[in-house]
């Protein structure tokens, strides 16, 4: 067997979706897989036989004149691998909001693009995958690439499910009214073609199985972390830290628990500070941080670093936005970050709305302390960081958690026995 992985994202140790990668197909050998996706940048590991890259920028020019994209070459994976063993690795960008108008355009230039050249098809022929594994997204250009392969050359097409780009909101406007109908016609091909659905969370799973009628499994995101560690001994919180992107909301959420933190010394007399490790800058999302004396900004860390800030952090946070529009699009998925929080022994804190798999999954497995509401975060939190007798059954439980749902080579292996069942 061998699995065409058909993504925007490369797998890689330094971006979420690429992290959730490196995981999923951690019990996968180089010669069973190989990958094609759309990003300007470069794996730093050598997961694959072979990864072929065709940037947006190349897909414009080649509406005009010439062949997008090609085969990366070994050199420049070699390059980034020394950049990160020393610590070199770039900050990735940051994250944006979504702009219909952006996304509309994108996928009318891949429509008119030459991305199906002779170099891809040739490609495809030499790595010969025996199916796609296709992990879309707002785009409706990708959808339409994995089908266009799948066809040509008859591949089964397994479908990969993180989050939701179809029982969302519409948006307002008509240009991106135009998008997602766009979004969800392409959505609807690639259901009645997928011969299995792989899916983050049991609400993804109920929503597209009804809807599609298509068999799914659950497979929810692997540990990064080097192995599932037992419950770390715990005395007293002294730090909390916040790693991943504070936009759509989130530096909101984080500045309520930072207040309610300011509330929690005072009455104390501690020192507790809520460190928030992110590549996020701007100073739109920086603002809401102003005359919160527990919050300490420290930058976006990688490698070693990041290993040794999270290692030292007494108590680890997840957050989501209470804002609308943003629950919209988070509701069905759950965090990549929860998985190496519940698997590194260290207690966990999470503050957003109970409405979201995210925090549902932790709510139904009693695996961290959380806050559901504005009105209970002070109460909650302070709970959190003085009874060591809560804190040490909630890592008990999240331990448990991890080995049945966040096991790396367990999820793997189940992945492995789905892509390849053609074999049976």
């Amino acid at each position: 067997m061998k699995v065409l992985l058909i993504s925007h994202n490369p797998i890689s140790t330094f971006n979420n979706m690429g992290k959730t990668f490196l995981n999923m197909f951690s019990c996968f050998t180089p010669d069973e897989l190989c990958q094609l996706y759309v990003r300007p940048t470069t794996p730093d590991i050598y997961m694959c036989s072979s990864y072929y890259r065709i940037t947006d920028k190349q897909a414009l020019k080649s509406v005009f004149f010439g062949t997008p994209g090609g085969e990366v070459n070994k050199g420049e994976i070699n390059r980034l691998i020394e950049k990160r063993e020393e610590g070199e690795m770039p900050v990735p960008p940051s994250p944006v909001g979504i702009k219909y108008p952006l996304l509309l355009i994108r996928d009318l230039v891949w429509k008119c693009s030459r991305w199906y050249s002779k170099n891809l098809k040739y490609w495809i022929k030499r790595e010969n995958p025996t199916c796609i594994f296709l992990a879309p997204g707002y785009s409706s250009f990708i959808y339409n690439i994995a089908l266009r392969i799948a066809k040509d050359f008859n591949l089964p097409l397994y479908t990969y499910i993180c989050d939701d780009y179809y029982f969302i909101n519409k948006p307002h406007g008509i240009i991106g009214r135009i998008q997602f109908s766009m979004r969800k016609r392409a959505t609807c091909k690639i259901m009645s073609k997928t011969k299995e659905l792989v899916v983050i969370s049991e609400e993804l799973k109920s929503k597209y199985s009804d809807c599609f009628g298509v068999s799914a499994s659950v497979i929810m995101t692997g540990a990064g972390v080097e192995k599932i560690r037992n419950p770390r001994d715990i005395s007293s919180i002294k730090n909390i830290s916040y790693f991943g992107n504070i936009g759509d909301g989130r530096n909101n959420s984080l500045a309520d628990i930072g207040r309610a933190l300011d509330e929690i010394n005072a009455k104390h007399h501690t020192s507790i500070k809520l460190n928030i490790y992110s590549s996020q800058s701007s100073s739109e999302l920086i603002e809401a941080f102003l005359g919160i004396k527990s919050v300490n900004l420290c930058g976006f860390v990688v490698g070693d670093v990041y290993n040794k800030a999270f290692s030292s952090s007494d108590m680890l946070l997840h957050t989501e936005s209470f804002e609308e529009e943003y629950v919209d699009k988070v509701k069905h998925s759950v965090s990549t970050k929860i998985a190496d929080s519940l698997a590194s022994g260290i207690p966990l804190f999470a503050y957003g709305p109970d409405c979201i798999s995210s925090m549902k999954h932790l709510i139904r497995h009693n695996c961290a302390v959380t806050a559901t509401s504005k009105a209970d975060l002070q109460d909650v939190l302070e709970m959190a960081l003085f009874d060591i007798d809560l804190l040490r059954d909630v890592s008990v439980n999240a331990h448990s958690v991890s080995l049945i749902h966040h096991n790396n080579s367990k999820n793997s292996e189940a992945l492995k026995a789905i892509t390849g069942a053609q074999y049976e």
